[in-house]
């Protein structure tokens, strides 16, 4: 992976074209949905079952036809994921020509960037990639990456999020909002957790935040005294 740069990168209201529509393409496509974005056009003379299923409610539009390469015009992220290597080469060739980023499915050193394993749990996103040498140890990866970090991290997530937004709002002082966010995470990864005790005693989440906060304020007050 030493010739890429890892990023997060938004897709609302970026146009994504995906070329195909068999097994590769449904998982492309997958992805790119589960990832917010909202302009997912695919060029496919047929469709899988899933895709056609996700055409029928508005989730992506279907261009029913061969690849053109007028179809690359004004898009941001272009897939090339037919049961073609000719024509995937073709698409990952135009698109380099039109300074375009593309990710080949037939073989990833011919596109402009590879598409990770991923493991969601709300807002956090882990990713594994191998840089096309080995798909199925990044898929075993994944697995191992899904055992360890379970769907109650949805939760913890978002109380991170809202809990950032109050210290930064309520500590004035840049130090001590750091060691107070430092503390919230070793929090979440202790057993003895004050605050996952107390959770399902409080009324809202404001009052989770509130508790949680002046708990995590007297521990910096205590660390800093010592």
């Amino acid at each position: 992976m030493a010739d890429y740069y890892p990023m997060m990168v938004s897709l609302k209201g970026k146009r994504c074209v995906v070329f195909g529509g068999g097994a590769i393409a449904t998982r492309k496509v997958k992805g790119l949905v589960e990832s917010g974005a909202d302009r997912v056009e695919i060029v496919s003379p047929d469709l899988s079952h899933e895709l056609q299923q996700m055409v029928r409610i508005g989730a992506i539009v279907h261009r029913q036809r061969e690849y053109k390469e007028e179809d690359l015009a004004e898009a941001f992220l272009i897939f090339a994921a037919t049961d073609n290597y000719k024509v995937n080469q073709s698409i990952a060739m135009a698109a380099e020509r039109s300074g375009l980023l593309c990710n080949a499915a037939h073989k990833a050193e011919e596109g402009t960037f590879v598409t990770p394993a991923v493991v969601r749990r709300g807002e956090l996103l882990l990713a594994v990639a191998t840089g096309g040498a080995s798909p199925l140890l990044a898929a075993r990866i994944k697995r191992d990456l899904e055992a360890r970090y379970g769907e109650e991290l949805v939760h913890d997530t978002a109380r991170l999020k809202l809990l950032r937004e109050r210290v930064q709002s309520e500590e004035p002082d840049e130090k001590r909002r750091q060691l107070i966010l430092k503390l919230a995470v070793e929090d979440l990864f202790s057993n003895s957790s004050e605050v996952r005790s107390t959770v399902e005693c409080l009324v809202s989440i404001d009052a989770e935040i509130g508790n949680w906060l002046r708990a995590l304020q007297q521990k910096a007050d205590r660390g800093h005294e010592k």
